[in-house]
């Protein structure tokens, strides 16, 4: 009997590659090596860039009650539907309350399980028959590793609030793995495909990043499982994911409308977005090859996001270039195309076509569209040393102690609000008032208000009309005894965001310093009138009435 290459056989892998059996010491090492070059996230504090709203402040996350669950699964809180990561922080608060290395040490746990998957992943992949013959527990390996320790993936796991994130990429990798096990028992009939879905709508329940799978899994049966589109193996049989993936899409973009999250089109216009999208693609490719100089936040530029900008025409013209090589070569190298293609289709949530945020790009991005390059690179780097197996062990130690120590170095970036944004305010003194404004807050909570109020100034200076620049800038003049100066300020974001009952709270509680009583009482009369629940409103009215303190 001649050899036959059935689905069955191209689940399985082949026995001569060296990948039967689970090889325990290829497969710990990277988690390993990961937990250890990030411990130091273990020290690190809560951030103001969302972890106050989402969990210090987050009143919903403290009891594990139906009115929880209720909650979870219906609210649209921040711009956001993720049910599943709700009850992971809630989970989190139940261990530690705000005790912030919970939180820490469930992310990083949750990363090293990727790096785990990853690993896995890779090699199931890179034993199926249509693949080059390489070492593939190496080159596993060496994927894994690229994985678990590169710098920009740094920011999912030290941000606690982004637990979300490597949440919802446990469930993606698991689908991933499921499917290369359906393919060698195809149709509803068995459970691997249920496996799949179970883990994909588990994946949605995270982060609405998780929508591209059904397009990954396409792109499986592509290549390298050369599975029919027709029939049962074909896109019929990935109704149910399109259809949990349209479902969740169209939530998502419900979620962030409610939220006021989604820009329009004078804020970012289109040809902005379009522009900074093929930057972006070229942006990460850039970063994921040399990870130097990473940042928590990358502000729009107008130069660098202009389609006449050297950088952008470049960046197009190298998505051009490497999409026609890709197209030209789909026959004698489709594992190409196949890593592009995924690592394109992944990316297309957030190239910032449908703008949230004011961000150009973050490195979170690049959290699964990066298994793409990863895979590509530790296949190619182990068919090259495949002759050479002595050398390519070293190269893995090489690459660990190369990306381990740069990693390290960017979660001590994270390790407060002070060093984040001063990190970045440092390496973007101008494009965006967000950073100064956020360094301002930080020097304010830290005591430090003459600092506090220089970055007030730099992000009023950047920001004329936005109403929280105005607040900041006065409560740092406040507390530095310029009271005249203050309810100006306070004045001024009053009148730029009449419906905000902040700017009227610090107004009553300046005009109280100053012997005002009257304007102060008048004042929270209106924050009574904007927002009547405001917490401890009515004693101060009372007091103010009464003629006594607050």
């Amino acid at each position: 009997m001649g050899k036959v290459h059935s689905t069955k056989t191209a689940a399985i892998g082949r026995k001569d590659s060296g990948a039967s059996g689970l090889p325990w010491g290829h497969a710990l090492v990277p988690p390993l090596l990961t937990f250890l070059f990030y411990l130091p996230v273990l020290g690190n504090g809560f951030i103001n860039y969302d972890d106050p709203p989402f969990i210090a402040e987050n009143t919903h996350i403290r009891l594990l009650d139906p009115a929880f669950f209720q909650w979870a699964f219906t609210t649209f809180y921040r711009g956001n539907w993720m049910p599943l990561s709700w009850l992971s922080l809630a989970l989190d608060y139940a261990l530690g309350g705000l005790n912030p290395s919970v939180y820490h040490l469930h992310s990083l746990l949750l990363h090293c399980a990727n790096t785990l998957l990853v690993f896995l992943f890779a090699r199931k992949f890179l034993s199926l028959p249509s693949v080059p013959r390489l070492p593939v527990e190496p080159a596993a390996c060496l994927a894994a590793l690229l994985f678990g320790l590169h710098p920009l993936h740094v920011e999912s796991v030290a941000w606690a609030c982004e637990q979300r994130d490597v949440l919802c990429a446990f469930f993606y990798l698991l689908s991933l793995l499921f499917y290369l096990e359906a393919a060698g028992k195809p149709g509803w009939g068995h459970w691997p495909l249920w496996a799949c879905l179970g883990s994909f709508l588990l994946a949605l329940m995270s982060k609405p990043m998780a929508v591209t799978l059904p397009l990954a899994l396409v792109l499986l049966d592509a290549w390298p499982l050369k599975r029919s589109w027709a029939g049962r193996g074909g896109l019929l049989e990935k109704t149910p994911f399109f259809f949990l993936s349209l479902v969740l899409a169209l939530t998502a973009f419900r979620a962030q409308q409610s939220a006021g999250a989604l820009s329009d089109t004078d804020a970012v216009p289109i040809g902005m977005r379009i522009a900074n999208a093929f930057h972006s693609i070229a942006f990460y490719i850039y970063k994921l090859a040399f990870p130097l100089d990473l940042h928590p936040f990358y502000p729009f530029k107008k130069s660098s996001v202009l389609f006449l900008s050297p950088w952008v025409l470049a960046a197009i013209g190298l998505v051009v270039a490497f999409s026609a090589a890709c197209l030209h070569r789909r026959l004698g190298n489709p594992w190409l195309g196949t890593a592009w293609l995924y690592y394109l289709l992944t990316l297309l949530p957030v190239l910032g076509l449908v703008q949230t945020g004011s961000q150009a790009a973050a490195d979170r991005f690049t959290y699964l569209p990066s298994l793409g390059p990863f895979l590509l690179a530790s296949g190619g780097l182990a068919w090259f040393w495949k002759a050479q197996r002595p050398v390519l062990l070293p190269a893995l130690g090489l690459l660990a102690l190369f990306l381990g120590p740069l990693s390290f170095r960017q979660t001590g970036v994270w390790k407060d609000s002070i060093s984040l944004w001063e990190n970045v305010a440092e390496a973007y003194p101008g494009p965006s008032y967000l950073p100064h404004f956020n360094l301002g807050e930080a020097y304010f909570q830290a005591g430090r208000f003459p600092e506090a109020l220089r970055e007030a100034d730099k992000a009023v200076g950047l920001a004329p009309n936005r109403a929280n620049c105005h607040t900041g800038r006065g409560v740092a003049l406040a507390m530095l005894g310029r009271k005249d100066e203050a309810v100006l300020e306070f004045q001024k974001a009053a009148a730029l965001d009449p419906a905000d009952p902040r700017p009227h709270v610090n107004l009553s509680a300046a005009y109280q310093d100053l012997g005002e009583r009257a304007e102060a009482l008048a004042e929270l009369r209106l924050v009574a009138r904007l927002d009547p629940g405001w917490p401890g409103l009515r004693e101060r009215m009372a007091a103010l009435s009464s003629g006594g303190g607050v």
